[in-house]
């Protein structure tokens, strides 16, 4: 059985474990559907051992249910300044985020 998958989505690499939620950037779904995740980099196995992909994994599949959307986190922070002059410009924005639970895996060892 497996125990972590690194996983490419949204152009972000992150590493989940089964049963566990995580936040990755926006995705265009609605709440409680579930998504095939394809792009999985790297598995992790119960015994210490890796499977590593080629770039990816095509023997193994992911799902995931899409818990919650628009979840947003700390402001990020812009700030303009030039020495002497008394320029100061302070901007930020809030990124959103879709909260994520890894749902199960699907490994065909045929391929």
């Amino acid at each position: 059985m497996l125990n972590n998958i690194v996983i490419k989505l949204a152009g972000h690499q992150s590493i989940i474990e089964f049963g566990n939620f995580f936040i990755v950037p926006k995705i265009n779904a609605n709440e409680n559907k579930y998504i095939i995740l394809k792009k999985i980099l790297l598995a992790i196995l119960e015994n210490k051992k890796f499977l590593v992909g080629k770039p990816y994994l095509n023997n193994i599949l992911a799902s995931a249910k899409i818990v919650k959307q628009n979840v947003k986190k700390s402001k990020i922070l812009i700030f303009k300044m030039k020495s002497k002059k008394g320029y100061r410009r302070k901007k930020g924005y809030k990124v959103l985020y879709t909260k994520l639970f890894f749902a199960g895996l699907k490994i065909n060892y045929g391929s």
